[in-house]
């Protein structure tokens, strides 16, 4: 049971009572060798920052595995009915479903559409995000859309052209795209039109495809999805992006900005991404973030660590002022060596690992709340620490960056109703 739950326990208890509260003998185990000196959180209830309007699963490379599992309805009841506060999904668009022109073969999301039908029978609030599924190539000179769309290379050399993109043959890959799901009754609710490769579809160029594509989908009478943008690799790429779009004057093309994190951004690249967002009128969001499954460990459960480190950083990103997230890849793909949060091998029952249960109790407790600043007395300065209110609910996660045992905690509650 992780920390966090018995901390939030003890507060929705004592949230009937007064307007501070002082908790103390908390114990926190997770460390070892010298104690620290006794620490405490001051939680201000009065001064809640950004909303949390975003939290979803991620399938774009794993929808088709799904339907491997032996026990696959159990996975989709784990993470879409078990878990409250999932109302996101990320599919994926792809370039097989058209590699040469006229070519169509939309049989290409056969195994993805009946995980997303199987998902909304259970979850029908469920709202499908598709992004353009990259890196077919170890980041090698394929391209991640087909060469008549873009005509130019892919990674290798650095020669990226955005002038090669063709934004007329792309908007209709993509309406047939959104049209194929809404006919199958999977409808695409958001999308991101260049995901990762903003070297090719730059804010130029995704204004261009965003505005063609919102005639062409009325023209075909089908649903205009909301627009989501950069979702850039890394952080400071999407800053760039963010600049480009709001000295164009584009915003209004987009319900909210994201991007990933792979660039290792620090919290003040996090809060200028956030701070132009906000400019701009939109949320901010991490489309693709780490639930600290642990890799290549062949379904070995990894140690405490791996999460813990994750945890540590996203009290970062939404100290920052993040509104939301998208975690990567929830269940097995098919590489053995990958572990996933629920781990499973073709043919095989899936079981939940501790992530799963991480992810659960984060997303439950977290979707449709607030972040509540906490201020860290002096002798808690190893500790890393998020707050959320959601009604009348306050769940705290405290993680320990250092080796010494925090023996007890105060908790102070300020500001409440």
């Amino acid at each position: 049971m992780p920390i966090c739950y018995l901390v939030k326990r003890v507060l929705r208890h004592a949230l009937d009572c007064s307007k501070v509260y002082v908790f103390t003998s908390m114990s926190i185990l997770l460390g070892s060798a010298s104690a620290h000196a006794q620490s405490s959180v001051v939680i201000r209830l009065d001064t809640p920052k950004q909303k949390i309007v975003m939290m979803g699963a991620d399938m774009e490379r794993s929808a088709h595995f799904l339907q491997s599992a032996k026990n696959k309805e159990e996975i989709i009841q784990w993470v879409f009915k078990d878990t409250e506060g999932v109302l996101y999904l990320r599919v994926a668009f792809d370039e097989k479903q058209e590699m040469h022109r006229g070519q169509k073969d939309m049989t290409y999301y056969d195994e993805q559409v009946a995980s997303m039908q199987q998902i909304k029978a259970v979850s029908p609030q469920i709202r499908f995000w598709a992004t353009l599924k990259t890196d077919y190539d170890g980041y090698g000179k394929n391209n991640n859309l087909p060469d008549w769309i873009y005509t130019g290379e892919g990674y290798d050399g650095g020669r990226y052209d955005p002038s090669k993109l063709d934004v007329h043959h792309y908007v209709n890959f993509l309406a047939d795209y959104l049209q194929h799901m809404y006919e199958k009754r999977v409808a695409i609710y958001c999308l991101s039109v260049g995901k990762e490769w903003s070297q090719v579809i730059n804010a130029e160029k995704a204004s261009q495809v965003i505005r063609g594509l919102q005639k062409e989908c009325k023209m075909r009478r089908i649903p205009v999805p909301i627009f989501i943008g950069p979702s850039t690799w890394g952080v400071r790429g999407g800053v760039k992006d963010l600049k480009d779009i709001q000295e164009m004057g584009d915003a209004d093309l987009y319900a909210g900005f994201c991007s990933h994190q792979y660039d290792e951004p620090t919290e003040n690249d996090w809060r200028q991404f956030v701070q132009l967002s906000e400019s701009m009128g939109k949320f901010a969001f991490d489309d693709e973030t780490n639930l600290g499954s642990g890799g290549r460990t062949n379904g070995e459960e990894p140690s405490i660590t791996s999460p813990l480190r994750v945890y540590e950083k996203r009290a970062r990103t939404y100290r920052a002022g993040l509104s939301g997230e998208i975690f990567f890849e929830n269940w097995s793909r098919g590489i053995n060596a990958e572990t996933r949060s629920i781990y499973f091998r073709r043919g095989q029952n899936a079981r939940r690992m501790r992530s799963y249960w991480l992810f659960k109790e984060f997303t439950s407790n977290t979707m449709f709340g607030s972040y509540i600043p906490t201020n860290l007395s002096a002798g808690a300065q190893e500790l890393e620490t998020m707050t959320f209110q959601k009604g009348n609910s306050v769940t705290i996660w405290v993680m320990n960056r250092g080796q010494g045992e925090v023996q007890s905690m105060n908790f102070h509650l300020e500001g409440g109703a």
